[in-house]
């Protein structure tokens, strides 16, 4: 069951206090801005009422262990450990993404109203912003979703952010697989429930989520300050909030098939690992379609 919130709506809501305003508004000029491939150069903030969001969530809920997937510049994480620093919350984030910490990325970015552009990893501009507090609460592993559970040991989450592949495959593994390492009474935040090619998430909460469980979906642009040339939709958008009990959705889904799934997507995973290093190493394989011996 889908209930549609505005953002305004829920952050009322929540009733928590909104993170210092210079402090906010230097992480979102610094992580928040892309360019959109429209061919105008144009740069675009689509995230920074997502940022707001997951601050207040995370000092509404005060989570110990929190799990992100889709690390991409940090913003998300960085408001997080601002949230978990401004509440006092003894926790940590562990954040899950394929591109490397150190690996440096072209980025851009705001300052004095101006748009620029660095060649810059995560690291290095995480490192500048001097908040060694914030980066103590984080635990970076570098991968795929699957790869990162098998791999290492982690505690039980008590608030995922799902914010990986949105392609439907990867947005089920990264459900089942955060529902698998998850607590009793933990709670899931979906981002990028859109109507848009190749973006399954909505696909997948319209399906498989919301025809059991309740979905709050929060309207995280309400300015719609965005590139027509972009924006692909005139539906529902934004990200969905559930909170569910494990038990009750590993019931629904079955606690076998859930296992199969993943199991299967890690397999997809170790395959999809072997072609991008290939890709890097060799960028005209890029063109080359050989998955038949991937298999």
């Amino acid at each position: 069951m889908l209930k549609k919130y505005s953002l305004d709506e829920y952050v009322q809501m929540l009733n928590i206090s909104n993170p210092n305003e210079n402090e906010f508004n230097n992480i979102v000029n610094e992580f928040s801005y892309f360019k959109t491939n429209t061919g105008t150069g144009k740069l675009s903030n689509y995230n920074f009422e997502r940022g707001l969001l997951v601050y207040l969530l995370v000092g509404k809920l005060k989570p110990k262990n929190i799990l992100e997937i889709g690390t991409g510049s940090g913003f998300s994480t960085l408001c997080m450990a601002m949230a978990m620093t401004d509440f006092e919350l003894d926790g940590k984030i562990y954040t899950i993404d394929y591109l490397p910490h150190g690996e440096k990325t072209t980025q851009h970015y705001k300052k004095s109203e101006k748009s620029l552009e660095r060649f810059a990893s995560r690291e290095e501009i995480w490192n500048l912003q001097n908040k060694p507090k914030w980066i103590e609460k984080i635990e970076i592993l570098t991968g795929y979703t699957s790869e990162s559970f098998h791999k290492h040991e982690l505690p039980l989450f008590d608030f995922c952010y799902i914010d990986g592949g949105h392609y439907y495959s990867a947005v089920k593994n990264d459900f089942f697989t955060t529902l698998l390492g998850s607590n009793d009474n933990c709670v899931f935040l979906l981002d990028d429930y859109i109507d848009k090619p190749e973006f399954d998430v909505k696909n997948f909460v319209d399906n498989e989520i919301a025809t059991k469980f309740n979905v709050d979906l929060i309207d995280t642009d309400k300015s719609r300050n965005i590139d027509e040339q972009v924006w692909v939709t005139k539906n529902d958008y934004g990200m969905c909030f559930i909170r569910g009990k494990k038990d009750e959705l590993i019931e629904h889904f079955g606690r076998k098939e859930i296992e199969r799934y993943v199991d299967n997507h890690r397999k997809f995973e170790k395959r999809l690992k072997l072609r991008n290093d290939l890709n890097k190493k060799i960028p005209f394989m890029k063109n080359i379609r050989f998955s038949k011996f991937l298999r």
